[in-house]
């Protein structure tokens, strides 16, 4: 879920930190994700920033705005590959240790994925 919300704290949430009942409540915001909207006040509590870790109360109003992901852009890089195989359907290749495979937080570059696209 992406866009605007509005969530009534049941007593299920009633004593939970804010970043669990929010990641808890919609799917495809994580713990991580949500701490960092809180922290930059886009998910509020009775309309007022509070801290990822505030004990959500009974009936306390939790809105906010989910942002769209970001769009994901895979670059190509001139990174060797020991190429073992290749044909039109395939392509085998001997993985260096350490090297990561697909772009992720803290690897946005110098990964499988970035040779392969590069080859």
């Amino acid at each position: 879920m992406n866009g605007d919300f509005v969530i009534c704290a049941d007593e299920s949430a009633s004593g939970q930190r804010l970043d669990v009942v929010v990641s808890s409540l919609i799917p495809s915001c994580s713990r991580s994700i949500a701490a960092s909207l809180i922290l930059n006040g886009k998910i509020t509590v009775q309309d007022n920033v509070k801290k990822p870790g505030y004990r959500v109360k009974y009936g306390d109003k939790i809105s906010g705005t989910i942002p769209d992901p970001e769009p994901v852009r895979y670059l190509p890089e001139p990174i060797e590959l020991n190429v073992l195989h290749e044909d039109a359907d395939i392509i085998v290749i001997n993985k260096p240790p350490g090297i990561v495979v697909h772009p992720a937080p803290g690897h946005y570059s110098g990964t499988l994925v970035n040779a392969l696209l590069y080859h």
